[in-house]
């Protein structure tokens, strides 16, 4: 896993984290894992309650930044445990993962999340 990207994902992370009100419960790690055909750009979150999602800018210009198929990257995630998640794909496509409740599940597949979107809205992956 590129160590620059894990860096700017954590610290990402923990900038947005201290712009919040303090979470009573201890960080919850996720683990992005980009099993789709599709490099991954951005990543963006919101705690339960909260409108506003924050993004993690993962194609900033700079090609070691992308996550490309087959790669990981691991994210604090600060707010408690349920979460709605966006991840954009270098291709346009898109995938929001409603509820995602992180006490419960460690790992999020963004191509499979992407592949069960599709397929039950009837669009071809």
């Amino acid at each position: 896993m590129n160590k620059h990207l894990l860096r700017l994902l954590t610290l990402s992370c923990c900038a947005a984290s201290a712009a919040a009100p303090a979470a009573s419960s201890p960080p919850h790690y996720l683990t992005v894992v980009n099993d789709g055909q599709a490099t991954i750009r951005t990543f963006e979150f919101k705690p339960e309650g909260i409108n506003k999602w924050e993004a993690i800018d993962v194609g900033d210009q700079r090609s070691s930044s992308d996550l490309h198929p087959g790669e990981s990257v691991q994210v604090a995630l600060r707010h408690g445990c349920v979460y709605d998640l966006r991840v954009t794909f270098a291709d346009q496509r898109s995938v929001t993962v409603t509820e995602f409740n992180a006490c419960k599940a460690s790992t999020l597949h963004a191509g499979h999340a992407l592949r069960m979107a599709r397929a039950q809205s009837g669009r071809p992956d």
